[in-house]
């Protein structure tokens, strides 16, 4: 493993198309003229070595870059504006550091972006960069204090596969009149934020859809019905904050078979149920057994 910090020798590299020195033991602040002249460089990878401080916002000096991973360190400060110029960007991972403020607004220009990591920071405002970038196939930016409302148009990212949103602070109706766009959409994350209203009934048509996990918000029941036109769903979540009267799974939608199901039934005194084919845990089995009859979960099971 290499130590230390990285020379100022390495602005003499003015050929250099790959820098990637993930997984060391370099440390200590990144030296502005050591980053001065790398025109030719597509590929940045310093992750999960230990850097700290700001990152020099010099990447109009870096025009060719299409990937940056910073991710695993310790930088801080505010996001590079200077990152909102590079035309070529595919990649943005700046995951578990301590980034703070608002996403520059410059970051709206980035319209190639295919993957955007920037979850366990310290990040907030809210996600209008984002609604530009119509290329984007994953974006998670969990684990950091967004707020606003989501965007009506989040929606036009209509080739999302992944949208990890959890343990933020947005606010508001989870809108999905425009939302139709999703149909690519895989996994589904926006646990633990400060959402209300109805889930609407357009999530139905998020056929793609394998993972829905929405608990910890203020989402109010009954659950949609067009959540029986999920047919790919296998983890899924019902909110401990609906009423006991209506937590119950729609017709038509209880009869499939999960890999993890959460229900939360106060009615009958149940926090956590996880339903498995092959197992059930999470309460007592004298408790479980007659819930999983009721919500005919297995009807081809014997219990």
């Amino acid at each position: 493993m290499i130590e230390g910090q990285i020379s100022r020798r390495f602005q003499l590299l003015e050929r250099l198309e790959v820098l990637s020195l993930q997984g060391n033991l370099l440390s200590g602040e990144l030296d502005p003229i050591a980053f001065s002249s790398f025109p030719k460089l597509k590929l940045l990878d310093l992750s999960f070595n230990s850097f700290s401080g700001s990152v020099p916002d010099l990447f109009e000096k870096m025009p060719n870059l299409e990937e940056i991973n910073l991710s695993g360190n310790q930088f801080s400060g505010s996001l590079p504006p200077s990152i909102g110029e590079l035309k070529h960007l595919k990649l943005l991972l700046m995951h578990n550091n301590m980034f703070e403020g608002f996403v520059p607004p410059e970051y709206s220009a980035l319209t190639t972006l295919e993957k955007i990591n920037l979850s366990r920071n310290r990040l907030e405002g809210g996600l209008s960069f984002l609604l530009n970038n119509k290329d984007l196939v994953s974006l998670v930016l969990s684990n950091n204090v967004f707020h606003e409302r989501l965007p009506e148009d989040l929606g036009q990212l209509n080739k999302l596969d992944v949208l990890y949103l959890q343990h933020n602070k947005f606010d508001g109706e989870f809108y999905l009149s425009r939302c139709t766009g999703f149909s690519s959409l895989r996994l589904l994350n926006l646990a633990h934020n400060n959402l209300g209203g109805a889930i609407p009934e357009e999530i139905g048509m998020m056929k793609k859809l394998v993972s829905l996990i929405l608990e910890g918000n203020k989402f109010k029941a009954p659950l949609p019905k067009s959540l029986s036109e999920l047919v790919n769903l296998k983890d899924f979540s019902v909110f401990k904050n609906f009423p006991a009267e209506t937590t119950q799974l729609p017709r038509g939608f209880n009869r499939r078979k999960f890999e993890r199901i959460h229900v939360f039934g106060p009615k009958i005194g149940l926090d956590n149920v996880h339903f498995n084919e092959t197992s059930l845990y999470g309460a007592d089995p004298d408790q479980l057994l007659p819930l999983a009859r009721k919500l005919q979960l297995f009807p081809s099971h014997k219990f």
